[in-house]
């Protein structure tokens, strides 16, 4: 189980016809926001039925954030893909997320993929709290099937950003590895011990993350939010 706490804090309008980050669509919507980044490994060695899953697991997470009247309110999606480059989706509404293309090419700058997922998160929560809109702990999930390709440099200001997400409480961080992954490298990056996938079950993964942003956008600050069972992907 994991605690999700608000809090708000106001700053001046910027200069582009936005206040603070938010357009005037988004700053009207005064409803708690929860925040999700995935990143999902799209190196070589994920072509197949790997990435097939994946994108069925996409689509059935945003159907599921845009059915429920809560979340469809009060969840942000933002989505990465690491093959070679990364490349991220803006957060945005459910209805509003864009998926980028998973095609399977190149290595696996895995680093790249945190850094850039988790500074989305910051900046979000930030321009949410400067409009005085309370914000849950971000949650952070990131897939892999493989070894991560980053220079030790990389990894280890990855490494360092994930601690200082967790331990200001703007994001859990979770790293999920298939049965082919480098759990050494996992491990170093995580603040908590990485889960390990099972083989084909990427769509099942996607699915809790889903369910589990749900649970939290249904909370209120201060409530201990009890994430959905991982049974049908998780290997115990």
């Amino acid at each position: 189980m994991s605690s999700f706490q608000g809090f708000r804090h106001m700053l001046l309008p910027g200069e582009d016809g936005t206040i603070a980050g938010l357009t005037d669509r988004e700053r009207r919507n005064r409803e708690i926001r929860a925040l999700a980044a995935i990143a999902i490994d799209t190196s070589r060695s994920m072509d197949g039925d790997s990435l097939a899953e994946a994108r069925a697991g996409i689509d059935d997470m945003l159907r599921l954030l845009r059915e429920n009247p809560v979340a469809a309110v009060r969840t942000e999606v933002s989505l990465a893909t690491f093959g070679g480059k990364v490349v991220t989706t803006p957060f945005h509404d459910a209805a509003g997320v864009e998926p980028p293309p998973l095609a399977a090419d190149g290595t696996t700058p895995m680093a790249e993929a945190v850094l850039a997922s988790l500074q989305a998160i910051e900046q979000r929560r930030a321009a949410f709290e400067a409009n005085a809109i309370d914000v849950h702990k971000g949650l952070f999930v990131a897939v892999t099937d493989g070894r991560a390709t980053s220079s030790k440099e990389l990894l280890a200001e990855a490494r360092a950003y994930v601690r200082r997400m967790e331990e200001s409480g703007k994001a859990a961080c979770l790293f999920v590895g298939t049965s082919t992954a480098d759990f050494e490298i996992l491990e170093y990056l995580s603040v908590r011990p990485p889960l390990r996938l099972r083989d084909g079950k990427h769509r099942e993964l996607l699915q809790w993350c889903g369910s589990s942003v749900l649970a939290i956008s249904v909370s209120m600050p201060g409530d201990t939010v009890r994430l959905p069972d991982a049974d049908d992907w998780l290997v115990m």
